[in-house]
Parts: structure tokens; sequence; C-alpha cells
């Protein structure tokens, strides 16, 4: 209401500007010498109610299995990590999860940090702007797990160059899954509910020691070409 009267008033932007910012610290003052503290003026609801939006954080069970059954059948799998496995706070135990299986992870940019970044499974980030060895492992994977991201254009420009992997999507928005990439097996959930399901039933697998010397080979490849230039 203040920078509508003072709009009409006739003032400018940056003196509008100004008086809010004088207002809101006037605020803060008045909260503080009344014995409270700035987090006095907000405080989250225990339970946040949105119409329209009940996502279903628990994931599938059966999925969950069915994933882990095409996990057992493949030669060359890879694991894409976006920012839903940061904002689920299981690094971790998705790191736990890669150390125990040897797959190669590749992460998004909003993924960057998932995994220590000379970690040998490590593969950077993939896309337009990501790592070679990253595309590379991905255009050649047979299986593809993406973990809480959404795989957009520029993280796989041209889908049709992979080739044709099964693809394990778990995110907790169905919105997303599938949204650029074929999905055949989708698990919609929270990173950290399906991603406890996954270690407690995944047993002792451990990825193909042939792929694993490939992803390995490559990495090692670029980087001493990368040390010639």
């Amino acid at each position: 209401q203040v920078k509508k009267i003072l709009r009409s008033i006739g003032f400018d932007a940056e003196t509008i500007r100004r008086v809010s910012i004088a207002m809101y610290e006037a605020e803060i003052n008045m909260v503080i010498h009344a014995g409270g503290g700035i987090a006095d003026l907000f405080v989250y609801p225990e339970k946040v109610n949105i119409i329209g939006y009940k996502p279903n954080t628990k994931g599938h069970i059966m999925q969950v299995k069915r994933a882990l059954e095409a996990l057992e059948k493949c030669k060359r799998p890879v694991i894409v990590a976006g920012g839903g496995v940061l904002s689920s706070g299981i690094k971790p135990k998705f790191q736990q999860f890669a150390d125990k299986t040897k797959l190669p992870v590749i992460s998004t940019m909003m993924g960057i940090g998932v995994m220590p970044s000379e970690h040998e499974m490590y593969l950077g980030m993939l896309g337009t702007h990501g790592k070679a060895v990253a595309n590379r492992a991905l255009r050649e994977a047979d299986l593809v797990i993406v973990c809480g991201a959404r795989l957009g254009d520029r993280a796989v420009a041209a889908p049709h160059q992979m080739s044709e992997p099964t693809v394990i999507h778990i995110d907790i928005d169905p919105a997303e899954i599938g949204k650029n990439v074929k999905t055949e097996i989708p698990i919609v959930g929270d990173m950290k509910n399906v991603m406890n399901m996954i270690l407690d039933n995944i047993g002792d697998y451990t990825v193909p020691e042939e792929w694993v010397t490939t992803v390995k080979t490559w990495k090692e490849d670029i980087i001493g070409r990368n040390r010639c230039s």
C-alpha cells in the first residue's frame, strides 16, 4: 500500500526502494528492542498444505525391485545425479551406493558436488558445457539411473544419440520423469526414501569389471591429453 501511495504522489523507483528498506529496518529494530530477534518476524508452519500438491514421497518397492533386476542384467550402467540428491540430504548415502557398486557417476549442473571431483568413478558434468568423458559414458551406457534430475535439453540435447539404454528415473515430481528421455522404469518418491530401499535390497551387486576399466581408461586418456595441451 505504501508503494502505491508513493507512486501516486510521483516518487521515483529509487526513492520508493530506499523508503521500503528503511521501513523494513525500522520493523526489525522494533522487534529487537522488544526483546526478540530477526527470526521472530517469520515463523514457518509445522505443516504445509497446498491444494493440488500432494507429492508421493515413499517410492514403490516393486518399482525399486524392477530397477535392481534391470541393473543386475546390464553391462554398462551409469548414474546421472541431479540437484534432488543434494536437496534430499542423502549425499553420504549416495556416495556409499556409488562406492559399493562401483557405478560411474555423472552429474547435471545442479548436481555438482554429489561426489568429490577427484573420485575415481566421478566423470564430471554432462551436457553442452560438460565433460567429454561424461557425455561419452552416457552415450555408450546400456542402463542409466537418473537420480533427482530432469535431464533438460542442455543436459541431453540429442537423446537419439544414446545407445537406447534402459532408463530408470527417480524423482519426487512425476511431471519431470520421461520429459526429455524415454523412461522404462519410473520411480516416484523422495530420493532419501528410494535410496534407503535400494541400499536395503541391492545385496552384493557390483558393476562388471570390464565397464569399470573402460570408463577409467577414458577418464585417464582425457586427463593425459589435457596435460599435454
